[in-house]
């Protein structure tokens, strides 16, 4: 038997405390992040050379202050998903916003392709998080400028958006691993990542009605990421598909 709803005081109550603690811990990771910083500069502005190993402890420190703010932000963001009623967001337009927004390395072969007037069921900045993950990971995972092919499209009376790479891509037998909160294929040395990126992106797909899905691309190289939603249109969302091809 399924358990009663919460009583909305109470989850507003649980919001707020989750609020209070993040903002908590997150004072105290900074100062983690900064003080190793100032031990340096009072050593050095008293005239004394920290010892190789000292040195390594406070980066490590530092490090670890960063690893521990990425899994808050990464854990807070995958807690507060939530279906917006009523909301409607334009694919185009949350591309462009997030490309505008990202440094993209030399060298960086993009190809996006957005069907005109194409929106889904969710709110903008949910939408933006959305490409900002993809983008993300296809440029953090990737050893060179990678090559992303971006497409949404409409197939099946719904909204479908892949994301392919020509990177190292995941194995078939880790793809489930990958996809849960917290999952890393990687050391947390190698790659200072949460590991909250695509269950973020599985979890968006499901409060949403769709689905989300690692595949390898036809290439037989990288990664290709799957995602479909029930889909929209609006006439503001074909005039922000012609502006995203004429700017790249």
């Amino acid at each position: 038997m399924a358990a009663p709803p919460r009583p909305a005081a109470a989850c507003n109550l649980d919001d707020a405390l989750l609020r209070r603690a993040a903002h908590d811990i997150r004072a105290s990771l900074r100062a983690l992040r900064e003080l190793p910083g100032w031990v340096s500069e009072d050593l050095a502005e008293a005239g004394v050379a920290a010892p190789g190993q000292v040195a390594l402890s406070l980066e490590l420190i530092q490090s670890h202050a960063r690893r521990l703010e990425n899994m808050l932000d990464g854990a807070l963001a995958y807690l507060r998903l939530a279906a917006e009623p009523g909301a409607t967001a334009e694919l185009a337009g949350a591309l462009g916003r997030v490309l505008d927004g990202t440094l993209l390395p030399a060298g960086t072969r993009l190809r996006p392709r957005i069907a005109a007037g194409l929106c889904v069921p969710m709110s903008g900045a949910q939408a933006e998080m959305l490409f900002r993950i993809l983008v993300t990971n296809s440029l953090r995972h990737h050893p060179g400028p990678p090559s992303i092919r971006i497409l949404a499209r409409r197939r099946n009376g719904q909204a479908e958006i892949l994301v392919g790479d020509d990177g190292p891509g995941i194995p078939q037998a880790q793809r489930d691993a990958a996809c849960a909160p917290l999952g890393k294929l990687r050391s947390r040395d190698e790659d200072e990542g949460a590991g909250l990126g695509l269950a973020i992106l599985g979890r968006l797909a499901e409060i949403h009605g769709g689905q989300l899905s690692l595949e390898t691309p036809g290439s037989g190289r990288g990664l290709l990421v799957r995602i479909t939603l029930p889909c929209t249109s609006s006439a503001s969302a074909h005039r922000a598909a012609a502006d995203l091809q004429q700017r790249i």
